[in-house]
Order: C-alpha cells, then sequence, then structure tokens
C-alpha cells in the first residue's frame, strides 16, 4: 500500500508539473484568437479524440446548459460506454 501511495502522488506530481507546462506553452505559443486552436492541438495529443471531441463539447454546452446537465450528459456517455464494452466483451467471450 506504502508503494501504491507513493506511485500515485508521484504520478500526480509529474502530470502536474507537465500539463502546468503544456498549457503554459500553449498560452506562449498561440495568441489572442489562436488560444483555442492552440488548446485543441495539445487536448489532441494529449487525450486523443475522445478526450478532445470531449473537451470541445463540454465548453460549447457549459454555458448554454450548465455545469450539471453538462456533467450528466457526460455520465450518460460513460455508461454507454461501459455496455458496450460489457457487450463486446461477452461477444469475444462466446
Amino acid at each position: 500500500m506504502v508503494w501504491l501511495i507513493f506511485a500515485q502522488v508521484l504520478h500526480a506530481a509529474t502530470f502536474g508539473a507537465y500539463h502546468a507546462t503544456a498549457v503554459a506553452l500553449v498560452h506562449r505559443y498561440f495568441r489572442g484568437k489562436h488560444q483555442a486552436r492552440g488548446q485543441g492541438i495539445y487536448n489532441s495529443m494529449a487525450f486523443g479524440a475522445g478526450g478532445t471531441l470531449g473537451g470541445l463539447y463540454a465548453g460549447a454546452t457549459w454555458d448554454s446548459l450548465g455545469p450539471q446537465a453538462t456533467f450528466m450528459i457526460a455520465a450518460g456517455f460513460a455508461l454507454l460506454g461501459f455496455i458496450l464494452v460489457v457487450w463486446k466483451r461477452k461477444a469475444l467471450e462466446a
């Protein structure tokens, strides 16, 4: 348990340092109206297509639907993903 906690704390520290540096670089090299483009490039490189689409969706719906509805819809998609994984796993086992 001690090693697991140590690994998690180390992961949090290194990821936090990486993420803060990456956001600072995006802010430095993408100015003004290009900030969103820089953030999109960073997201696509760091989090893949799913993370990028989720980030774009959340940003677009946050103001219009509010945070609670945005999180509920995101949770629904997570549940759908879970159901698809279970379904496909059963199909592969058969």
